[in-house]
């Protein structure tokens, strides 16, 4: 069980990345415009919100990244079982 784990939380790294970005997209589209003090304050607690949520959300699947480094992606999933 915890070798399908340890690939969800591979998964689970990359779609951090992927929402991060896409966070930070949405953000810089936002700033185009003139913004008013409420919404910069806004935009700032949104953003603290996003960059905690993503750094707690990524912190197993980095250790499991550490381990596995000298291991391509795919060959880490084939060699741990989990393709039969």
């Amino acid at each position: 069980m915890t070798l399908w784990i340890d690939a969800a939380f591979a998964y689970l790294h990359f779609t951090a990345i992927i929402l991060l970005f896409a966070f930070l997209s949405v953000e810089v589209m936002l700033m185009r415009g003139a913004l008013e003090p409420a919404a910069i304050r806004l935009l700032g607690r949104v953003d603290l919100g996003l960059f905690l949520a993503v750094a707690v959300i990524s912190v197993q699947p980095t250790l499991s990244f550490i381990r596995w480094r000298r291991v391509p992606f795919f060959a880490v999933i084939m060699a741990r079982g989990l393709g039969r």
